[in-house]
């Protein structure tokens, strides 16, 4: 579950990410240093790194959409 906060920082990372995907047509830029500026700023990249840490810990994780999902499921363990 996202908090305000945390949708707040998504929409900032998911603007930075449209900067960086815009740098990709600059020509003036180092490759590797596009490719870093690229691959980096993936707003999903805190989010993936942590449902796959979660996932080497536990036997299946769920990623609900809203409290209204989450609390019918009823899971054994919840991570906010």
């Amino acid at each position: 579950m996202y908090s305000e906060n945390t949708v707040s920082n998504l929409q900032y990372l998911n603007n930075y990410h449209s900067v960086a995907l815009r740098s990709g047509q600059n020509g003036a830029l180092d490759s590797r240093i596009r490719n870093a500026f690229i691959s980096s700023s993936d707003p999903k990249l805190a989010t993936d790194w942590l449902i796959g840490s979660l996932k080497k810990e536990f036997a299946s994780v769920t990623v609900y959409d809203n409290l209204d999902a989450l609390m019918r499921a009823r899971p054994d363990v919840v991570v906010i």
